[in-house]
């Protein structure tokens, strides 16, 4: 082992301002987070079939880090 330290923090805001630390917190938020960067203004999903397989791999590297760590 060659590297040095380093120590990471891993957390994001919630939609109310408060900080979550949980790997299951931050994986849902960001699910939140890209569901509605998805919806037009009437709320209506739009390219549903293409992000919801993108959203899953990355929610499983998510929780497959914070694992390891």
């Amino acid at each position: 082992m060659t590297r040095k330290f380093q120590p990471r923090l891993q957390c994001i805001q919630s939609t109310t301002g408060e900080n979550l630390t949980e790997a299951a917190q931050i994986a849902d938020r960001w699910k939140g987070y890209c569901e509605n960067l998805y919806h037009d203004e009437e709320g209506n999903r739009t390219e549903q079939k293409y992000w919801e397989k993108d959203l899953y791999h990355f929610v499983q590297r998510l929780l497959v880090r914070s694992v390891r760590q």
